[in-house]
């Protein structure tokens, strides 16, 4: 199974620890105008930057996870815009004040495609645009999640995420298993590959297209060798 199919009904849940209000406060008064949320996922960021009074498009790859997006935007009664596209080909129809991605979503790229897609976006940001991303740290990947297993349950899903790291890639399997109304549970299984980019290989695809700074993901502060999630904070040139 392709990666989001099975996990799209069940990603909101499963990322509830995600500091999405901490995000929103970092983010606070960098962004205007129009932009785009790219590998938006279930829209989360996109609805919150709607909300705001932000002109937004929500571009994913996974039609599923854009679903939820949808009736994510329909429940707090927002507007966006929702393509479904690869984040390596997407161009907007006009220059944009903003990008971000949140979450990984750049940790899926290989190492030439990250340079190639940052490159894209510059393309299309006005001068003086915003590019806000994150990435799981090298440090995460290799040491924190690769070779180790996880496990969570609920009352009505329990799942496991196994995970390997080698050649500065870490493969992870999920396994769902959901539980009917009739007691028995079904199976569902997934497949995802992230990269570990290290941050002076990220600086070096910024290089010459964006000055940036760079925090901790997880508390906003400044980044640390030990940070399990890297933050940055871009201006196009």
């Amino acid at each position: 199974m392709t990666a989001y199919s099975a996990l799209a009904r069940w990603y909101d849940r499963l990322m509830g620890d995600f500091d999405y209000d901490g995000y929103l406060r970092f983010l606070d008064g960098k962004l205007c105008g129009s932009g785009v949320d790219l590998a938006c996922g279930t829209g989360r960021m996109t609805v919150e930057l709607a909300s705001a009074g932000l002109d937004v498009i929500g571009a994913d790859v996974s039609a599923e996870m854009l679903n939820v997006a949808v009736n994510n935007a329909a429940e707090r009664g927002v507007s966006a815009t929702w393509v479904a596209c690869d984040m390596k080909t997407f161009s907007p129809a006009e220059k944009k004040d903003f990008c971000v991605c949140v979450c990984d979503g750049f940790n899926y790229l290989t190492p030439a495609s990250l340079k190639r897609t940052i490159a894209r976006i510059a393309g299309w940001l006005k001068k003086g645009g915003r590019l806000v991303f994150d990435v799981s740290s090298e440090h995460k990947l290799r040491d924190v999640i690769g070779d180790n297993m996880f496990f969570e349950e609920y009352e009505d899903l329990s799942y496991f995420w196994d995970n390997r790291f080698a050649k500065g890639a870490c493969d992870m399997r999920l396994v769902f298993f959901e539980r009917k109304e009739s007691g028995l549970y079904e199976r569902y299984e997934e497949e995802h590959r992230q990269y570990a980019h290290p941050r002076e290989y990220i600086e070096s695809c910024l290089s010459g297209l964006f000055d940036h700074s760079v925090s901790d993901g997880a508390d906003f502060g400044r980044a640390r060798k030990n940070s399990e999630r890297l933050l940055f904070d871009c201006i196009r040139r």
